[in-house]
């Protein structure tokens, strides 16, 4: 009992761990390459979350089809806010302390408008339907495909990152 909870813990450890760290990366290139902390990622990250929510659950439980619709409406979303918000204030040489605050409000804005959306429309207790196979065990315990999907990710991403920049 006890080392299957043991086993269990550390593979949803590495998955999470493996989650949070893809989204780590895109916080620290966005730091890295435009030196402005945006604090509207994690929101841009509900957007994609959401956004695979939504597809899984009218459209398809494609994996690849689900994460790249994701991708794209992501990309938009976040595009959009640079254009309508960090691009004209850049252009007017704003200070950092400006650009951070602006970066709060779209955070805020975009919050707001997630929750009005996922209350509308019921999606606050749904999960990603995305299909769940067994790909082996460890133990007694199950470690199915988003593992793999969480790990590679994260690490590839990683790895990838680490080559273009260095």
């Amino acid at each position: 009992m006890f080392e299957n909870l043991l086993i269990q813990s550390v593979i949803e450890s590495i998955r999470v761990g493996s989650l949070y760290a893809l989204m780590a990366l895109g916080i620290t290139l966005t730091v890295s390459v435009l030196k402005l902390p945006n604090f509207a990622h994690a929101e841009y990250i509900t957007v994609g979350a959401y956004t695979a929510l939504i597809v899984s659950l009218n459209w398809s439980t494609n994996p690849a089809l689900v994460l790249g619709m994701a991708f794209i409406i992501t990309a938009i979303v976040a595009y959009g806010s640079h254009r309508a918000v960090f691009k004209p204030m850049s252009k007017h040489a704003s200070s950092i302390y400006t650009m951070l605050l602006a970066s709060f409000a779209v955070g805020l804005i975009l919050r707001y408008i997630l929750f009005i959306i996922v209350d509308i429309y019921g999606l606050a207790d749904r999960q990603v339907q995305v299909p769940q196979r067994l790909v082996m065990r460890v133990g007694n315990v199950p470690v199915t495909n988003r593992f793999f999907w969480a790990l590679i990710g994260g690490v590839g991403c990683m790895i990838v990152l680490s080559l273009l920049l260095n």
